[in-house]
């Protein structure tokens, strides 16, 4: 998966611990969740 190439490159790992990053992604997973629910 390449969300998890991503989250595994060091070089990024500043980019994942910025809290506007980290809040992005919480919505993303969120919907995910509400899409697979709805299906």
């Amino acid at each position: 998966m390449i969300l998890r190439d991503i989250l595994n490159t060091a070089d990024i790992m500043s980019f994942w611990q910025d809290k506007r990053i980290m809040r992005l992604l919480a919505i993303i997973q969120h919907d995910l969740i509400s899409d697979g629910g709805e299906e």
